[in-house]
């Protein structure tokens, strides 16, 4: 891309609401800096963000179309064995991605899906090695185990969650005047979803932060700053690559709890009707 083609990709973000004048003129500076080989860059370019790579992608597609065929023709050791290895495999790289650069805003959820991936993966061998006795009393019990796990994925989700704010809350405790500057986007299979780049005047410079959390529906519409608007967020003085962001937190929490509700009501009423 030109430099042409580089503004008219920011004007168009410009246009859509995205992104304000001011960030625009910065990231054009940048890409002049960086054609001019200067090192001393003020605003550190951001890649686009991806959730998988194009082999990640073949693979989940060919387990997927494998999961469909054992579906349909009703193996069920099968069907759960590769159901596991999806669930494990799907977010592997993402929370691989987050170990290693110790981003923690959501890193529960993957964890939950790599162990109910496990789950379904041991329960599938067991299926297809274990001894038929030992089959029989498992399955007789499934219903309640299902229930149970059930009502345990919610608990998880809210006792995740907490854990993940207080230490947010305990590492952010730096307020600033942030202003909006740029919803930058990631698109996945269920469409685009956004996060805010804030700017703000810290240390005797201007500053950037960005959360790696994106966000769509309902905490999308309610919470997501519009550009160009001045919020209070709480940033981690130590490393000023994090912040705590008290409106989108809190709806985070509301909609993760009416989940974690539907999932312990719905367990709860299995163990009623078992």
């Amino acid at each position: 891309m030109n430099r042409d083609d580089v503004e008219n990709l920011l004007d168009l973000k410009v246009s859509q609401g995205r992104m304000t004048q001011e960030r625009k003129e910065e990231l054009l500076k940048q890409y002049d800096d960086n054609q001019n080989g200067s090192s001393d860059l003020k605003y550190p370019r951001i890649e686009p963000q991806g959730i998988m790579s194009v082999p990640e992608m073949i693979i989940t597609l060919i387990l997927a179309i494998m999961l469909c065929v054992a579906a349909m023709k009703d193996i069920k050791w099968l069907l759960l064995v590769l159901a596991g290895v999806l669930f494990i495999f799907a977010p592997y790289s993402t929370l691989m991605d987050m170990l290693k650069k110790k981003k923690r805003n959501g890193l529960y959820i993957l964890v939950i899906a790599e162990l109910c991936g496990i789950l379904m993966l041991s329960y599938g061998l067991f299926l297809k090695f274990g001894k038929a006795s030992w089959i029989s009393a498992v399955d007789s019990a499934g219903g309640t185990i299902a229930c149970v796990l059930m009502i345990v994925v919610g608990l998880g989700m809210v006792i995740g969650n907490l854990i993940v704010k207080r230490g947010t809350v305990q590492r952010c405790t730096q307020p600033v005047q942030a202003k909006c500057v740029e919803l930058v986007h990631q698109r996945n299979s269920s469409g685009f979803r956004r996060t805010p780049l804030y700017e703000f005047y810290y240390g005797g410079e201007n500053r950037t932060v960005q959360s790696g959390t994106y966000y769509r529906g309902l905490i999308y519409k309610k919470g997501m700053p519009k550009i160009g608007e001045t919020r209070e967020i709480l940033i981690n003085a130590e490393t000023l690559d994090e912040y705590y962001d008290p409106v989108m937190s809190g709806l985070t929490t509301v909609s993760l709890a009416i989940l974690a509700a539907f999932f312990v009501a719905m367990g709860i009423l299995g163990l009623v009707l078992v």
